[in-house]
């Protein structure tokens, strides 16, 4: 063992680092060097490291074996509990909070449980368009789909103890049929917590909204969506002569960016002023191209020995670490570029745009810096949410189902609504 141990750890290394090199600088361009910083130090290290061995400059003992093995298995037993043991004791935990209210029985079965009990009942599952970014296009009239399936029950998410559903409107959005109809519409663009995650139908932040006003409240929103989804959204379900508002969410959506700017459709949105799918006319498209890819998706099986050899779950968690207050610069001047876009279309369009700040469970303030003072540069309207619920004395955690990280509950969306309203005059 001693003799290989030196040229197989060389060997590894130095696999490690041209893969390292081939994510950071080929899949994705250059765009996310800051996040694979502290990924290329380890590897040089490993090769610095084999090469002493290698040309004896450290004598290679049993010592040196027993610890190197006590480091693997014990970060490959931190993995492993991470992703068989802790999920259990955060499970069993809501179970008991869930248990104290006394609102029934927490639902402990898996999305693709439910889905299956219920796809013969005319219901459907949210799908987000991020699954369709590394389609190819398989001709001119392919599409990419910014919306899910219309005018079905869809399922959607279990953070509260129940599996959240709503029924889509005419395009695949979480909305009312008849708010499509409405004059003087306020839009809303965003994330999975613009989407309505994980509350039923008529919690959302839109829902909410409409109970301040008699114009229309839509909701644009759609999980794991970024700024160039965002803007491509607004362009395609924007009405000129309906839409007076735009409300758009920003939640830490800057890394999901990079994806997004490698898609040559999404791109066309943000370089040619003029590009349209004209999505409004192709829902019969939207829904087949959505129905083609949950059919796919769950065939596919998740891969848990693949993200375990991978340490997904430790390199998650040294990241939250490493890069808790860090910012993807380049994706930061990207966003700004975009954002300016955006204003551009909706002044063109004799709209109104602002931002509405949201942070999650672990708050970034460095990028929340950043983007406030991009909206400010650019004399958009900006709210802090959390600002404002401090300024209410109100605990922020406490707008989490059961005080854990996740997407917001009822009552924080319920709050977030009611700050909206006092800062804008939704009338």
């Amino acid at each position: 063992m001693k003799k290989y141990f030196p040229k197989l750890l060389l060997f590894i290394s130095l696999s490690l680092f041209c893969y390292i090199f081939y994510k950071s600088e080929f899949f994705w361009s250059g765009n996310k060097r800051d996040y694979y910083f502290y990924y290329y130090l380890f590897s040089l290290f490993l090769i610095f490291l084999s090469l002493l061995f290698v040309f004896n400059l450290i004598i290679l003992n049993n010592y040196i074996l027993i610890i190197s093995a006590s480091i693997i298995l014990s970060v490959y037993l931190t993995e492993i509990y991470f992703n068989f043991f802790h999920p259990n004791l955060t499970k069993n935990y809501k179970i008991t909070k869930f248990n104290e209210i006394g609102e029934g029985k927490f639902d402990l079965r898996s999305k693709a449980q439910v889905y299956n009990n219920l796809k013969t009942q005319n219901y459907t599952i949210t799908l987000p368009p991020s699954n369709f970014l590394n389609d190819k296009l398989v001709n001119e009239s392919d599409i990419f789909p910014l919306s899910g399936i219309s005018n079905k029950k869809t399922l959607f998410c279990n953070e509260n103890g129940y599996f959240a559903e709503y029924f889509s409107d005419k395009y695949g959005f979480n909305n009312p049929r008849e708010e499509w109809k409405k004059e003087n519409q306020i839009l809303l663009i965003g994330d999975s917590f613009v989407h309505g995650a994980c509350v039923q139908e008529g919690k959302d932040i839109a829902s909410n909204l409409r109970k301040f006003t008699e114009n229309g409240v839509l909701n644009l929103g759609y999980s794991g969506n970024s700024t160039l989804i965002q803007l491509a959204t607004i362009k395609e379900y924007f009405n000129e002569n309906s839409s007076k508002v735009i409300l758009f969410f920003f939640e830490n959506d800057i890394e999901e960016l990079s994806y997004e700017m490698k898609n040559k459709t999404l791109i066309k949105y943000f370089n040619d002023k003029n590009f349209s799918q004209n999505l409004k006319n192709k829902q019969f498209l939207i829904d087949n191209k959505n129905k083609q890819k949950i059919k796919l998706n769950f065939k596919k099986e998740k891969n848990n020995i693949y993200n375990l050899i991978k340490l997904e779950k430790v390199r998650s968690i040294i990241n939250s670490f490493l890069f808790k207050d860090r910012i993807n610069l380049k994706m930061i001047k990207q966003f700004e570029l975009i954002l300016k876009e955006l204003q551009e279309f909706i002044i063109t369009n004799k709209a109104q745009l602002y931002v509405v700040y949201l942070d999650g469970y672990y708050e970034n303030k460095a990028l929340k810096r950043k983007i406030k003072n991009i909206a400010n540069e650019i004399n958009l309207k900006f709210i802090d949410f959390k600002e404002e619920i401090n300024n209410k004395d109100l605990n922020f955690v406490e707008i989490f189902p059961f005080k854990l990280p996740g997407h917001y509950n009822e009552n924080g969306y319920k709050i977030l609504s009611e700050i909206i309203n006092e800062k804008i005059n939704l009338n």
